[in-house]
């Protein structure tokens, strides 16, 4: 593998347009001179790397360039090499682009639900987590869960009480594991599922679940907090069933 040198640039490159260096590259590839272009195609990296990091896509053209001399060359452990070079860039920026998708996606699911059109936050909902579910990696995964809560909750906003306990159920188990019981995500869930409980009727087991919530949003919140309210106020109504029953 050739070595790069970012503190002794080549400065071959100067007096080089774009146009003269594609008739460079053309006659060497034209003319076989497969170490003359090598040669051309590691000084243009080494030119871009005092710029950009190793994996910038601007870099994606050049590692291509360079993995098809190496090819040509016959040494093939090389051309892999740069081949994965670009490769690696490639996924990370489809990544990056689904991720921004499918977050959009989450933001505008939440905005229609906070003006109660629960049918496109729906939709938007279940894109979204259709986008997060083709991604790996902790953030994406946390926004998996996210995407279940929220599904649940816009089915529970709705009256389907039935249909939303699975989503909630779901993201209640991802988010024990991803984040522990003692986050705020998983209080958001349990008071989900808590308030679910209260309408279905079965007070006990919401009264459960949202003193649990309740407990957790205090160690994070001020008891003035909207969610400690919120969960403080669901707690009586809950008591209030109970004693009915």
């Amino acid at each position: 593998m050739i070595a790069i040198n970012k503190e002794e640039p080549p400065n071959a490159l100067e007096g080089l347009n774009e146009s003269r260096l594609a008739e460079l590259v053309k006659g060497y590839r034209d003319a076989h001179a497969w170490d003359e272009l090598l040669n051309l195609h590691m000084i243009i990296l080494n030119y871009q790397l005092l710029q950009v990091d190793s994996d910038h896509p601007q870099l994606i053209q050049t590692y291509f360039h360079l993995a098809y001399v190496w090819n040509e060359k016959e040494e093939y452990d090389n051309a892999i090499h740069y081949y994965q070079s670009a490769k690696a860039i490639i996924l990370q920026e489809k990544n990056q682009r689904e991720y921004q998708l499918a977050f959009s996606y989450d933001s505008l699911g939440k905005a229609h639900a906070q003006k109660k059109e629960y049918d496109q936050a729906l939709a938007c909902f279940e894109s979204a987590l259709e986008g997060f579910r083709g991604l790996s990696g902790q953030s994406a995964q946390d926004k998996v869960a996210g995407c279940y809560n929220n599904i649940g909750e816009t089915l529970r906003r709705k009256g389907l009480f039935d249909d939303a306990i699975g989503y909630l159920e779901k993201a209640l188990e991802m988010s024990m594991q991803l984040v522990g019981e003692d986050d705020e995500k998983t209080a958001m869930t349990l008071g989900n599922l808590g308030k679910l409980q209260v309408q279905k009727g079965n007070p006990g087991k919401g009264l459960t679940y949202l003193q649990e919530a309740e407990r957790i949003f205090l160690k994070w919140r001020d008891p003035q907090h909207p969610n400690v309210k919120k969960a403080q106020e669901w707690i009586e109504q809950a008591k209030q069933d109970q004693a009915v029953h």
